[in-house]
């Protein structure tokens, strides 16, 4: 039996809420879910920031081949709220064709 570690901080006030799906350690598309409390579905660009922060979180950690990984914006920082299994996660405006296609590959 393995163990994992779980962390709780203190209530926070959370800006932007995204999530990332990630097959075989890259993260492959992303969309925000809820900005300045108000729930949105808007695709989340390669280029952006927090695209490459969410795969340098994912080379730190991947706990299977095909996961979701959600990052919030808070007090100026971003940070994992959680991980979750890519089967039952909500794909808000992430880019359906490509997840599949990428499944595919597995």
């Amino acid at each position: 039996m393995s163990e994992e570690l779980c962390i709780i901080s203190d209530i926070k006030i959370i800006d932007a809420e995204t999530r990332f799906f990630v097959i075989n350690g890259k993260v492959l598309t992303g969309s925000y879910y809820r900005i300045d409390n108000i729930y949105c579905e808007k695709a989340i660009q390669p280029d952006e920031e927090i695209f490459s922060i969410a795969q340098k979180y994912v080379d730190l950690y991947k706990p299977c081949k095909a996961f979701v990984i959600d990052i919030v914006l808070t007090d100026n920082q971003y940070k994992i709220i959680e991980y979750n299994p890519i089967n039952c996660a909500g794909i808000y405006a992430c880019d359906y064709n490509l997840i599949m296609q990428k499944l595919a590959d597995i």
